[in-house]
């Protein structure tokens, strides 16, 4: 689902990006923090190894989410540089 909403965010970027260099739209972007909710029962693993493997999984979908959300923004920032750049070469 994570990959979902990833691919979604790109495409609905790279749209934005479209329509607003080619003018038929200005955009005006804004951040959006994902937020992941794990509510692992814990409490009922005995084995720490398995603990620790919840554990590991629940931090590698933070870590993800973190770098899917930094992606987008470099994204939204390349956009920018580009249209800045465009308009300076029109002067």
């Amino acid at each position: 689902m994570l990959l979902v909403v990833a691919f979604g965010t790109v495409l609905v970027l790279a749209i934005i990006g479209a329509l607003n260099e080619s003018g038929f739209a200005e955009v005006n972007t804004i951040e959006v923090e994902e937020v992941i909710e794990v509510n692992p029962n814990l409490h009922l693993l005995d084995d720490e190894d398995a603990l620790q493997a919840a554990k590991d999984v629940i931090r590698r979908k933070e870590l993800e989410a973190t770098k899917n959300s930094l992606e987008g923004q470099i994204s939204a920032l390349e956009e920018q540089l580009e249209a800045v750049d465009k308009e300076l070469g029109v002067y």
